[in-house]
C-alpha cells in the first residue's frame, strides 16, 4: 500500500579482551525513514482513521548504544552459556536542543526524531549429556520507555515475538502485543505490530533418534506488550 524508504549510518568500536567475549559501542547511529507511493486504498482508509498518518511520518532516530556479549564454550565443555546485552538511547540530546510539546511535536531536518530507551536481555544455556543429547535453555527479556516526541517505539525497534525461532507454533504478528488483537486494518497496513517489552521462555531436548536422523521436544513460552 505504500513504499518505505530508509538511509541509515552508524559508527562503532568493538573489542574483546578474550576471544569468549565481545564489547561493542555505537556513539551514533542514524536512521531516516521515509514513506512514498501512497497508494488510493491507503489514502481512504486514512481519511477514516487519521492516526494512520504517524504509522509513516518521515522520522530520525538518532540513536547511541552499548552490546555485550559473553559465552564459556570450549572444547570439550559439558555446559555452554552464552549472554548476549544491549542498551540503547534515542533522541536524548536532540530533545534538549530542540524540546517537545508532546507525541510527534518536534522535527529536526523535516523529520520527527524519536525518542526512548531500550535494553534487551538474551541468555542461553546448554548441557550435553553424552554426545548427542543436548538440553538448550533460553530467556529473553527485552524492555523500553518510549518518552517525548514518541507515544511508542519507532516499529523497527518493537519486540516482536512468534515464529521459527521465537515461539514456534505461532507465526510472526499473530500473537501480542499482550493480550490486545490488532484489527484487520491495523494487520494489512501497519509494518507489524509490537510491543515496548517482551518476557519468552525455551527450553528443549535434542536427542539423536537414528543415522542422521534427529529430533527435538521443545517448551515455549512468551508475552510480548
Amino acid at each position: 500500500m505504500y513504499t518505505q524508504y530508509y538511509l541509515h549510518g552508524r559508527y562503532e568500536f568493538d573489542w574483546n579482551k578474550r576471544i569468549t567475549n565481545e564489547h561493542r559501542f555505537i556513539p551514533l547511529s542514524a536512521t531516516y525513514y521515509r514513506a512514498g507511493n501512497l497508494s488510493d486504498v491507503f489514502g481512504l482508509q486514512s481519511t477514516r482513521e487519521p492516526k494512520l498518518d504517524f504509522v509513516i511520518p518521515p522520522s530520525l532516530i538518532a540513536a547511541s548504544s552499548y552490546q555485550y556479549n559473553v559465552a564459556s564454550r570450549t572444547a570439550g565443555e559439558t555446559n555452554f552459556y552464552k549472554l548476549h546485552t544491549s542498551f540503547e538511547t534515542s533522541g536524548f540530546v536532540i530533545g534538549l536542543i530542540k524540546g517537545t510539546n508532546g507525541y510527534f511535536s518536534s522535527k529536526i531536518l523535516n523529520a520527527y526524531f524519536m525518542q526512548y530507551i531500550r535494553g534487551e536481555i538474551d541468555f542461553r544455556y546448554i548441557r550435553r549429556f553424552g554426545t548427542e543429547t543436548f538440553q538448550a535453555n533460553r530467556i529473553i527479556i527485552g524492555v523500553s520507555y518510549p518518552y517525548g516526541n514518541s507515544p511508542f517505539l519507532p516499529f523497527s525497534r518493537q519486540f516482536l515475538i512468534g515464529g521459527a525461532n521465537s515461539l514456534r507454533g505461532f507465526l510472526p504478528r499473530q500473537i501480542g502485543p499482550g493480550s490486545t488483537k490488532a484489527t484487520s486494518l491495523q494487520q494489512t497496513t501497519y509494518p507489524q505490530i509490537g510491543g515496548d517489552y517482551k518476557l519468552e521462555l525455551n527450553s528443549e531436548l535434542r536427542f539423536k533418534l537414528t543415522g542422521r536422523l534427529k529430533s527435538t521436544f521443545f517448551i515455549d513460552a512468551g508475552i510480548s506488550g
